[in-house]
């Protein structure tokens, strides 16, 4: 027999106080709006416990009530790819993406999750629309770039690394991936670019 979980309960006796007062004089956004930020904090407070599955179940119940919240979209796409259910988690951040297309976070985040679920090939691409909105992003252009080495795209990550070091974006990283593009595009043996490491970023020994 189904047993509702804490966290539906919850969400019921928030769409009731929110909902049912027709005779208010509190106006139904209003009355959305405290759902909403009502769902936010308490999805917040499992997100903090690592309860992702309940998390999710907060946001979504929420959602069946005030669709298309962004808010809403946005933690319940972040509580499914942390519960580890990617296939709900591309599907509900593509739907927030296709909502507000110019929203660079969202994007960011689509990105994010596409990749962490094994889905390079999708996120290049969204990585790269991060980029013409933001071009001088440099944690997304290494981020890229390093896919781009990692899915054997050489010319491509070092389009994306060889901007980063032009802009003077300098990072042990960068440096470390050039010295490995080096050696897979047949340019020479990398030794400069960890000269280069060395020097502006050195690792301490102890």
């Amino acid at each position: 027999m189904y047993k509702p979980s804490h966290a539906y309960n919850l969400l019921f006796s928030l769409v009731v106080m929110a909902l049912v007062s027709t005779a208010s004089c509190v106006s139904f956004p209003a009355k959305q709006e405290f759902l909403v930020q009502e769902a936010l904090a308490e999805g917040a407070r499992f997100l903090t416990e690592s309860r992702f599955v309940e998390a999710a179940e907060v946001f979504q119940t929420a959602l069946d009530v005030v669709p298309d919240d962004a808010r809403l979209l946005y933690n319940l796409s972040l509580a499914q790819a942390q519960a580890d259910d990617s296939t709900s988690a591309i599907a509900t951040i593509g739907l927030l993406v296709r909502l507000f297309p110019e929203n660079v976070k969202y994007l960011k985040a689509q990105a994010a999750i596409l990749q962490e679920s094994g889905a390079s090939t999708e996120a290049c691409p969204v990585w790269e629309q991060v980029l013409i909105r933001d071009p001088f992003d440099e944690v997304v252009r290494l981020r890229l770039a390093n896919q781009y080495f990692i899915d054997s795209e050489y010319e491509l990550s070092q389009k994306h690394a060889f901007m980063l070091y032009s802009r003077e974006q300098y990072s042990r990283e960068l440096f470390l991936l050039c010295s490995r593009l080096e050696l897979a595009l047949g340019g020479g043996d990398g030794s400069a670019w960890i000269l280069l490491a060395d020097a502006y970023f050195p690792v301490e020994r102890e």
